[in-house]
C-alpha cells in the first residue's frame, strides 16, 4: 500500500508507549512491590524472632503439664537495620531499572519517528521531483531519437535511468512499511493512525513503445537495406 499522509508525532505517542509496552509495566510493578517490602520491613523493625510451639512436660509425681510456648527476641542491638538497608537498595535497583526502561522506550520512539518522517521525506520527493523528471527526459530523448538527433542507446540509457528510479521509489516504499512496524513495535501496540484505510500503491508506468518512426525499419526479402547518408544500418 502507499504511504499514509499524516505523520505521527512522539508527544502522541509516548503516552501510548508508556500504558502499552509491556517492559514499562512490569518495570512499574517491581518498584510496587519493592516499595512493598521496605515499607513491611520498616514497620515491623521492632519485632524480632517470634517463636510458636507446643510443648508436654511430665511432673516427678506422675502427672504431666502441655501447653503453648511463645519465644519472643526483644530488639535491643538488632532493629532491623540489615533487613530495611536491604529492602532499600532492592527498591532503588528497581527505580534505577524502570529509569532505563522508559529512557530507552523514549529513545525508540522518538528515533522511529524521526526515521519515518525521513523515509516519507525522500519517497515523497522521488516521487513528486525525481519519477517526473526522469519521464521527461526519457520523452524528450524518444523525440530527438524521431529527429534523428539522438541513437537509440541513448533512449535506453534514458530507460534505463527512469526504471532504476523506479526502483529506488518502490525500496523506499518499502522501507517506509519496514520503520512503520519497527515504530509500532516500539510504542508496544497500534498506532492512532492504524485504522486508516490504506490506498493501493501507484503502479510504475509502463514502459513506452517506440514509435513507429523511431523503430528500424522492415527489410523484406528482396529488399536493400535502407542507406542512411551513404553507410548500411
Amino acid at each position: 500500500p502507499a504511504p499514509l499522509e499524516a505523520a505521527n508525532a512522539a508527544a502522541t505517542l509516548l503516552p501510548l508507549a508508556q500504558a502499552q509496552r509491556p517492559d514499562l509495566a512490569a518495570a512499574a510493578q517491581a518498584v510496587a512491590l519493592h516499595a512493598d517490602a521496605l515499607a513491611m520491613a520498616r514497620r515491623w523493625r521492632w519485632l524480632g524472632e517470634v517463636e510458636f510451639g507446643y510443648e508436654h512436660e511430665r511432673e516427678a509425681g506422675g502427672g504431666s503439664m502441655r501447653g503453648p510456648t511463645l519465644s519472643l527476641a526483644l530488639p535491643l542491638f538488632d532493629q532491623g537495620q540489615a533487613s530495611i538497608a536491604r529492602a532499600d537498595a532492592a527498591l532503588l535497583a528497581a527505580e534505577a531499572d524502570a529509569d532505563r526502561v522508559r529512557l530507552a522506550a523514549r529513545n525508540e520512539v522518538t528515533t522511529g519517528v524521526g526515521a519515518l518522517r525521513a523515509v516519507r521525506g525522500m519517497l515523497v520527493r522521488s516521487r513528486t521531483a525525481l519519477l517526473p523528471e526522469r519521464e521527461a527526459v526519457v520523452a524528450r530523448t524518444q523525440e530527438e531519437v524521431n529527429f534523428m538527433l539522438k541513437g537509440v542507446f541513448d533512449l535506453l540509457q534514458a530507460k534505463q535511468a527512469e526504471h532504476d528510479a523506479w526502483q529506488q521509489y518502490l525500496e523506499q516504499v518499502r522501507d517506509y512499511w519496514i520503520v512503520r512496524s519497527e515504530l509500532r513495535a516500539a510504542v508496544g501496540g497500534r498506532l492512532p493512525d492504524d485504522d486508516v484505510p490504506l490506498q493501493a500503491l501507484a503502479s510504475p508506468v509502463a514502459p513506452a513503445e517506440v514509435p513507429p518512426a523511431a523503430r528500424e525499419p522492415a527489410n523484406p526479402a528482396g529488399t536493400p537495406a535502407h542507406e542512411h547518408h551513404g553507410a548500411p544500418r
